[in-house]
């Protein structure tokens, strides 16, 4: 995590610790098209097939911390390349739902890298 800062970001979201530079950095990269572009649904509630349906039905409570909000992987970081040819940009957020700008869907990293992150205990990974 060379480009690691101690701080906070324009969320308010705290950015990774020093990193340890004793510790390799496990990384994997998701490909795809339009099934990565992250449409998993979070609200609304009622609507069946939601994050916060499932999360009503008992599932997924892994993703709440205690104060009910959605947690924040500080040991997962999630990078996604945005946009096509000259405009595209870069985003990299500590892993947590909405965390590529869209705080109403979800992708494939967000499960991914929290079971990843849960596997490798101590070790950085980076999606």
């Amino acid at each position: 995590w060379a480009s690691a800062v101690i701080g906070q970001d324009e969320d308010g979201i705290g950015y990774l610790q020093e990193p340890d530079h004793t510790k390799k950095v496990q990384v994997f990269i998701l490909t795809g098209q339009s099934n990565m572009v992250g449409k998993g649904v979070v609200s609304p509630a009622e609507r069946k097939g939601t994050l916060l349906n499932l999360l009503q039905n008992g599932h997924y409570s892994h993703l709440i911390d205690s104060d009910e909000k959605w947690k924040v992987r500080r040991d997962v970081r999630a990078v996604y390349r945005h946009g096509l040819g000259n405009q595209t940009e870069w985003w990299a957020h500590n892993l947590t739902v909405g965390w590529a700008g869209d705080p109403g869907n979800i992708g494939p990293d967000l499960q991914f890298g929290h079971v990843l992150g849960d596997a490798f205990g101590d070790a950085p990974v980076l999606v």
